[in-house]
């Protein structure tokens, strides 16, 4: 296999690379600092920098091969790896900081699923127990040859497209404080940048979620559920083998849990009859389609509208119209029959609770946001804000109308 390492070159300098590194981690904000585009690869290194930061000490294989293809590219005999990055992603701008490095991740493991054991990476990121220490220079750099076009044509065609259903605590917890347990009330749900749409039926999975200081929290629930829509401007077809394959590459290595509950989402979306309703749309047309959903649900019912990590995705110029329009919407609902909840990154240095999920509740001619929990990326604990949950079950609740 061609190779774009030079085998005459000295041994790496790791001293000095994990200085550089060091001084890019520890000078990353611990706050969530404004999104911005980025064009093919530029920027790249900072990208990078930012996801180590991320990343903390979690997935050593994913880490060590970060640093690893930031020194290679950096190094002469790396030249032609950036400049076939470049080539591949001329036409692209990637909105969120984290996008670029995530796609080359899954690219790579996606690569090394497929092919099995013979990859070279495939001990480090796809063996059933990844060895970080197994991923070399020289692995990567094969892995990263010119003639593996099954990983060039993945890192120009796809897009980093993770169904975490751990995330869906963000649309079943205020359904469950809105009272449509045991179909009590009626509930439509909309999953802004769905992706595959597991999320949207994870009402049928078993899912457990620990609230610091209390019970847990744990589906399923019956729901009388009239209406499951997800927008995504890329929906993928999970009935198709090869997105059901990029969906588990895109999981990182050595996360078992996750890979479990991937595989019940699928069984449960395949499962569910009819499947959910799966739109072709960008966040800034999501508005203009929340009326009808809404109609679905008749009075006294309850409209969930939500976002699991996805603001960093979301393209600048549409921001400001998704956002306004999804306001105006709740400004325009009765009081608590509209929710928009987001879950979204806030703090970065803080891997177990740095997400926040955040419930916006029309009032009857304005809108109330209820910061709701602390959460993880993947959650399986939240710890919920004093006095929120009480909050959001009034403000929801159908006997104070």
């Amino acid at each position: 296999m061609k190779s774009w390492l030079n085998s005459s070159e000295e041994s790496a300098d790791w001293g000095r690379v994990a200085a550089r590194y060091a001084a890019a981690v520890s000078s990353a904000p611990s706050k969530v600092t404004a999104l911005r585009a980025a064009a093919g690869i530029e920027k790249l290194d900072e990208d990078i920098a930012h996801q180590l930061s991320l990343m903390g000490g979690r997935c050593p294989p994913y880490r060590r091969l970060l640093e690893i293809f930031q020194q290679l590219i950096s190094e002469p005999g790396g030249k032609p790896i950036e400049q076939a990055l470049a080539a591949a992603w001329e036409r692209r701008t990637f909105e969120g900081v984290y996008e670029r490095p995530l796609l080359l991740l899954a690219a790579l493991r996606y690569d090394a699923l497929i092919e099995g054991p013979t990859h070279p990476l495939f001990e480090g990121i796809a063996a059933e127990k990844p060895n970080a220490r197994a991923i070399t220079k020289e692995q990567l750099a094969t892995a990263l040859g010119a003639d593996r076009m099954g990983f060039w044509i993945t890192l120009r065609t796809r897009r980093v497209q993770t169904n975490e259903v751990s995330r869906s605590l963000t649309w079943l917890w205020p359904a469950m404080l809105a009272g449509c347990n045991d179909r009590r009330r009626a509930l439509a749900i909309v999953d802004v940048g769905a992706s595959a749409g597991l999320n949207l039926v994870a009402d049928r999975m078993r899912l457990t979620w620990q609230l610091r200081g209390q019970s847990s929290l744990q589906a399923p629930v019956a729901f009388d559920m009239r209406s499951r829509v997800g927008f995504d401007p890329r929906p993928l077809d999970a009935r198709k083998k090869e997105n059901r394959e990029w969906l588990r590459a895109s999981i990182w290595p050595g996360e078992v849990a996750r890979l479990a509950r991937l595989d019940a989402a699928l069984a449960a979306f395949e499962a569910h009859a009819p499947p959910p309703d799966l739109q072709l749309g960008r966040a800034s047309s999501v508005p203009g389609f929340l009326d009808g959903v809404t109609r679905t649900v008749g009075s006294g019912g309850l409209v969930i509208v939500y976002q699991t990590l996805v603001q960093g995705y979301i393209r600048a110029a549409e921001r400001e119209p998704y956002t306004s329009g999804i306001m105006a919407w709740l400004a325009a609902g009765g009081p608590g029959d509209r929710v928009w909840a987001t879950l979204e990154l806030e703090d970065v240095s803080d891997p177990n609770f740095g997400c926040m999920i955040e419930v916006h509740v029309s009032t009857g001619g304005a809108t109330e946001t209820v910061r709701l929990a602390r959460v993880g990326y993947h959650p399986e604990a939240a710890d919920p804000l004093p006095g929120a949950e009480q909050r959001l079950r009034s403000l929801l609740s159908t006997t104070t109308r």
